[in-house]
């Protein structure tokens, strides 16, 4: 990683693991910048705001969620050329097949949520490989 900050927006309903992986982020690499966003119409109202000036470096995406799940994000984000590049990770504790193959068709990352904060630190390292 470079010394310029980077934001990571993640996409997460669920306030604890919201607070795992903040707690996580901020131990492992206390130079990023987290956004947040509780559902899939939120992280599309904040990356919408955000097209003219500076989308996040990327964007940590749970599938499970009210209002607009991460498989419907996905499918908004690569219809839309001004967001279609945005790096992406499905972060989810979803094991199913089903949901492993649609994350795969739109060629995004998939990583499984750790059940442990000991597994975070590598964990935060991979996702954050796919920064722009």
């Amino acid at each position: 990683m470079t010394d310029v900050t980077k934001t990571v927006l993640y996409v997460e309903d669920d306030p604890d693991d919201r607070d795992f992986f903040t707690e996580a982020m901020r131990a492992a690499h206390p130079d990023i910048h987290l956004d947040f966003a509780s559902n899939g119409q939120e992280a599309l109202s904040y990356l919408e705001a955000r097209i003219a000036g500076g989308l996040p470096d990327l964007v940590v995406l749970d599938l499970n969620m009210p209002l607009l799940d991460g498989k419907h994000l996905l499918g908004k984000l690569s219809a839309r050329p001004s967001l279609n590049n945005v790096p992406v990770v499905v972060f989810t504790s979803s094991e199913s097949p089903e949901d492993k193959e649609i994350v795969r068709q739109y060629g995004v990352a998939l990583i499984n949520k750790p059940y442990t904060l000991k597994q975070m630190p590598h964990i935060l390292d991979n996702l954050l490989s796919y920064c722009a």
